[in-house]
């Protein structure tokens, strides 16, 4: 049985330039976006996440203000109108940047409807009935039922859309599968390519006579920075999310059991200062986003070193004909 001849030195260099230039083009395009995209989420979790949910707590606790000013009857009679007017200004800011979709669009849409008539039964109550008590309790009665209604009222209503924007914020900052996926496939590919460059540069010191190649060196050196680098940037991005996740949750929580002056004034306090350490949370992963650039260099510099240093061997050595 004839042993199939061994490959020329040339052939072996294409063949390890082929697979040099697929897997670094495979895996560096998954570290890329896979990067790119964890920063992303950032971005969407302090101009459009974060806001959307204390949009809707803030609105909860305004609403909530104005039902106990309106009880008391205080201020003549007018103290809820203030808290309900920042009810008002905030549901409609967060009706257009809400993030449950064509769902919390319509819920938030019947709130507003509903607000409306909370409203209006209020200023029936301490306005033209405000001398009728039999009159002025059938509209508080109103106004109550407006609020909390089982499934229909606005606290049931704002209770189901924070609902589905949480679980949204949720899948974001998971990522879920296609996350997990990209890094794999990057980390996989830049593992072969590890492997490909190394057997590239013993071989080209053993057929070749060349004892260090700079450039495959270069590459494979980068290699390991992308390997290892970008993923714990990344792990540190995800980490800062999830921390931000975690006070929206929080906050919520607050949010949704308070009742009385004390406990609204306290979780009034807490939607600001989630807010405000949300916004450190993500901003503090500003200098990991700008990396992107750099790691897209880096990346570009691991193609081109091992296609530029086997191609020049091949255009050097066998431009004449085949060795």
């Amino acid at each position: 049985m004839r042993r199939a001849a061994p490959l020329s030195t040339r052939r072996r260099i294409i063949r390890h330039l082929v697979a040099a230039g697929v897997s670094s083009l495979v895996a560096l395009s998954a570290l890329v976006l896979s990067y790119a995209g964890i920063h992303q989420q950032a971005e969407r979790m302090r101009t459009t996440l974060a806001p959307s949910v204390q949009g809707v707590a803030s609105t909860r606790v305004s609403l909530y203000q104005s039902w106990n000013e309106a009880r008391r009857g205080e201020l003549d009679g007018v103290g809820y109108r203030s808290p309900l007017l920042v009810a008002e200004q905030t549901l409609a800011d967060v009706r257009g940047r809400q993030i449950a979709g064509a769902q919390g669009r319509s819920g938030l849409e019947s709130v507003n409807g509903i607000r409306n008539t909370y409203k209006s039964a209020l200023d029936d109550a301490h306005g033209r009935f405000a001398d009728n008590p039999g009159m002025r309790t059938v509209a508080m009665d109103d106004a109550e039922d407006s609020l909390f209604r089982r499934g229909e009222g606005v606290f049931p209503r704002l209770d189901e859309v924070q609902r589905e924007q949480l679980e949204t914020v949720d899948r974001e900052v998971d990522g879920g599968p296609s996350r997990r996926a990209g890094w794999l496939l990057a980390e996989l590919s830049l593992l072969f390519l590890a492997a490909v460059l190394l057997s590239a540069h013993l071989m080209l010191r053993r057929r070749c006579g060349r004892r260090h190649n700079v450039p495959l060196s270069a590459a494979l050196l980068l290699t390991a920075l992308l390997a290892a680098f970008p993923l714990y940037w990344d792990r540190e991005t995800y980490d800062a999310l999830d921390a931000a996740r975690d006070r929206l949750h929080a906050m919520d929580a607050e949010v949704t059991k308070a009742r009385t002056d004390i406990g609204l004034a306290t979780a009034r306090v807490t939607v600001v200062n989630t807010s405000r350490d949300v916004l450190t949370e993500i901003d503090s992963t500003g200098g990991r986003a700008a990396l992107a650039g750099w790691i897209a260099l880096a990346a570009a510099l691991t193609v081109a070193l091992p296609a530029g240093a086997l191609g020049f061997r091949l255009w050097r050595d066998y431009e004449g004909g085949v060795r």
